[in-house]
């Protein structure tokens, strides 16, 4: 609202075609899991809506620096990504588990390196999450994932040698 104000409520509607996009919370959400019905058409129009977003956020960047904060603007980026992650993630879950889980995984890298970038843009971090998602050739495991890359094969693609899974087993 704060940078299209104009286009405010036809935004709101076409952004809440989105899954759990007008969720207040993840109470709020669950607590509809079950009315929630994922079609193909809502689907398209959730991407639409989120591609052309963020097409704006790119191609009239400084003209939205001039009412948001460099921050600002790059959070509302992380929200389309993860927005578009969960997106992917819930429509194809019944479907198509590897597209699912690389959905969820791509969105789960970018959302990363961009809060670290904001975040701690000169240190060296460390992630703990899930042995799978951590994996640096996810893609290459046989199993009820299929070839899925999973978020540590796509920051080990980016950083090469800089990015160290480091897995942990327990029984």
């Amino acid at each position: 609202s704060q940078v299209f104000p104009s286009e405010e409520t036809t935004l709101h509607t076409e952004i809440s075609r989105c899954i759990g996009a007008t969720s207040t919370s993840a109470s709020d959400y669950y607590a509809t899991i079950d009315d929630i019905v994922i079609d193909a058409t809502e689907h398209e129009a959730c991407l639409a809506v989120l591609e052309v977003l963020e097409n704006r956020f790119e191609d009239e960047e400084t003209q939205l620096l001039e009412l948001v904060t460099e921050g600002e603007l790059e959070w509302a980026k992380i929200a389309l990504i993860g927005l578009r992650a969960w997106e992917g993630e819930s429509y194809h879950y019944e479907t198509d588990t590897a597209r699912s889980y690389e959905s969820r995984d791509f969105g789960m890298s970018e959302v990363f390196q961009r809060i670290a970038n904001l975040r701690h843009p000169d240190d060296r971090i460390v992630i703990w999450a899930h042995n799978w998602h951590i994996s640096a050739s996810a893609d290459r495991i046989v199993g009820h994932i299929g070839e899925a890359r999973s978020m540590g094969t796509f920051l080990s693609a980016e950083f090469g040698d800089d990015y160290v899974p480091i897995g942990l087993t327990a029984h």
